[in-house]
């Protein structure tokens, strides 16, 4: 009689108190298991075997719940803004919170988001259309501008040169934020030892896995 093969473990949830996927281990990690993952066909394996496709997110799945299992507990999630029913969204911790400092260039600027796309495109050459986003107050605003003007250079050299810079360029707008609003400063103090994990619904590289269901 044949030993009837056991049915494989459904993937643990974790609660709140999770432990995070950090934004580095969360993308080489996850670009180093998709590029593994990808078959040289599509096809199904017709002999029963496991295709390519299969064992490569099985094995991204693995990566995913040891990087997790050894972070420390406890995080804040933060991305929403805060609304009447939920005033404690961390929100200030986003890119995305309005707030004046100055950049490194003696410039003003109107948030991190502001910072990040107007340095991105001054880097990619193209000094007017980094001029109409920093010449936006909103946010929301630049960030959506800035998405739009940076297409003709998502396929040139440029590019490339611009994936390279843009980690360090989002840590500084981030400590300056912080270093010049003492307000905000003493928020961030407050989070304690917590891991700070941005939980943003769509972006495939600033986010964490617990928004995309795996912790």
């Amino acid at each position: 009689m044949e030993a009837k093969q056991e049915a494989p473990k459904p993937m643990e949830t974790k609660s709140e108190e999770s432990k995070p996927l950090e934004l580095s281990a969360a993308v080489t990690l996850s670009t180093e298991a998709g590029e593994r993952s990808k078959p040289e066909t599509r096809k199904e394996d017709k002999s029963g075997g496991e295709s390519g496709t299969s064992r490569g997110k099985k094995k991204l799945v693995e990566i995913v719940k040891k990087v997790i299992a050894a972070m420390p507990k406890g995080a804040i999630y933060f991305y929403e803004r805060p609304t009447k029913s939920n005033q404690t969204s961390h929100f200030f911790l986003s890119v995305h919170f309005p707030c004046i400092f100055k950049g490194e260039d003696g410039r003003e600027y109107h948030s991190c988001t502001d910072y990040y796309h107007t340095t991105k495109l001054t880097i990619l050459g193209d000094a007017k259309a980094a001029e109409e986003v920093h010449k936006l107050e909103s946010p929301d605003e630049a960030y959506d501008l800035a998405r739009k003007l940076q297409k003709p250079y998502e396929s040139t050299p440029k590019w490339n040169a611009w994936k390279d810079r843009k980690v360090d360029v989002m840590r500084t707008a981030i400590r300056l934020k912080f270093q010049q609003n003492s307000g905000l400063m003493q928020d961030l103090l407050m989070t304690g030892d917590k891991n700070l994990v941005e939980e943003h619904p769509t972006d495939s590289f600033w986010y964490s896995l617990k928004s995309q269901g795996y912790a």
